[in-house]
């Protein structure tokens, strides 16, 4: 068969790319070995946004984590059949199967259970095939003892005792979520940690927050650990914990190593994925290459490279994926939002001020939770250049903050703009008032 755009990968920057696509051409075909929509942080963002539900005090214990199990899988249906509804909406054709190049323009499916399989010509090509997760040795999840956030469904017991090892954000939420269930947390990070990676100020914030519900944070290298059928003990430069189970963070490595790309002309970099210019395109200009299978980060990143490549492929002249205003976020209960520059020392001329929640927030106080701030970062000439979000609704907040930080808005622009009432949106503007204030009386 022939297509136009060819799309290989099922997970959010395929359907991105393909719905984007299909906006354009008629003839656009995505291959997923998996179903349509299935991605590999559901169960954990489904399980996060169950925290707004439950007490503080006592934790909700076990049948919390069995209630989320049940949630995830509901919620896995739903987006899944959600995500084919729409592609057959769009006259997108789903083929089911792993895919493998053949030649530069081709590309073959064996369809599962199928003799035979499928051959496809294409015009375009993106890769957007995700990336999967990788662990050292001694540390991998077993789905027993040892866990990670690809095989929490296979949890089915809250454990008394547990450790996290590693951190960024997916650290920074396993600790959040294992401490607010009951478990008690023993969190194993590296010397300098723990760090998100995103802004200080986070890290502070929740280290506060994880030490107010017990949790203990132990710096050092982790390299060795030793399993029982009822334990695990980690243990790394003289120190030794144990607990009933293990969390581990993961690292990650690009899934275009499965598609044989030398017989595409193509050769993978260093870090084993493609190189791809600032539309994604490879050294075969009819292939792109878009999201985790480039670069795994996080999913905006991931559907934002997708739509560029895609609007590439169909001859639009879009702009590069802008990373100054890209809204990053994670989290639940309190969100975490961030985007921009966030550090008012990276450089001369930058400003900064930090809001609380509790200051002019009625909303905050009907919903009952004053709890977080609001970071806004300016340059010398009045421009919003980033900023940070923790607290209710910020992942919200901070798409509108990268707006502004997007069109280089100036902190005098809203001046005259009032926020709804009542509404988070104004702990965002009284800040940036605030900052405007600043600004215009004081030159800073």
């Amino acid at each position: 068969m022939h297509t136009s755009i060819l799309v290989l990968g099922g997970g959010p920057a395929g359907i991105e790319a393909a719905l984007t696509a299909a906006s354009y051409h008629d003839r656009v075909t995505l291959v997923t070995e998996g179903t349509v929509g299935d991605w590999k942080h559901t169960t954990t963002a489904t399980w996060l946004s169950c925290l707004s539900e439950w007490p503080r005090d006592p934790p909700p214990g076990q049948s919390a984590l069995l209630d989320m199990i049940k949630r995830a899988e509901r919620v896995q249906r739903r987006w899944m059949r959600a995500s084919a509804e729409q592609l057959a909406a769009a006259n997108v054709t789903v083929i089911t199967g792993r895919a493998f190049f053949t030649s530069p323009c081709s590309v073959h499916v064996q369809q599962h259970q199928a003799a035979g399989g499928i051959d496809i010509q294409a015009d375009r090509i993106i890769i957007a095939v995700g990336s999967r997760p990788v662990f050292p040795e001694r540390l991998r999840p077993d789905g027993s003892t040892v866990f990670s956030f690809h095989t929490l469904d296979q949890m089915n017991t809250l454990p008394e005792t547990i450790l996290v090892i590693g951190e960024g954000p997916i650290g920074f939420e396993a600790v959040h979520l294992f401490s607010r269930l009951g478990s008690k947390v023993r969190w194993l990070v590296q010397p300098e940690g723990p760090k998100c990676w995103f802004d200080p100020a986070i890290d502070r914030y929740l280290v506060e927050l994880y030490r107010s519900n017990g949790v203990t944070i132990h710096p050092g290298v982790w390299s060795d650990m030793d399993r029982t059928k009822n334990s695990v003990i980690v243990s790394g430069g003289g120190a030794e914990y144990k607990a009933a189970l293990a969390f581990v963070t993961a690292g990650f490595t690009s899934n275009v190593d499965q598609l044989n790309l030398g017989t595409a002309g193509l050769t993978f970099n260093c870090y084993g994925s493609l190189d791809g210019n600032a539309f994604g395109q490879t050294t075969a200009e009819h292939i792109y290459v878009a999201g985790d299978a480039q670069r795994s980060m996080a999913g905006v990143y991931a559907t934002g490279c997708a739509r560029v490549a895609a609007l590439h492929a169909v001859g639009r002249t879009p702009d590069p994926l802008d990373m100054s205003c890209l809204p990053v976020t994670f989290h639940d209960s309190p969100q975490v939002g961030t985007v921009g520059i966030v550090d008012a020392a990276a450089a001369p001329g930058i400003h900064c001020i930090v809001r609380e929640f509790s200051q002019r927030n009625f909303k905050a106080e009907v919903r009952e939770d004053s709890s977080g701030f609001v970071k806004i970062v300016w340059n010398d000439e009045g421009v919003i250049i980033g900023g940070t979000v923790v607290g209710a609704q910020a992942k919200e907040l901070i798409t509108t903050l990268a707006i502004m930080v997007k069109m280089k808005s100036r902190l005098v622009d809203f001046d005259s703009f009032p926020a709804a009432h009542p509404s988070m949106n104004e702990t965002l503007l009284h800040a940036i008032h605030y900052a405007s204030d600043l600004y215009t009386n004081r030159g800073v």
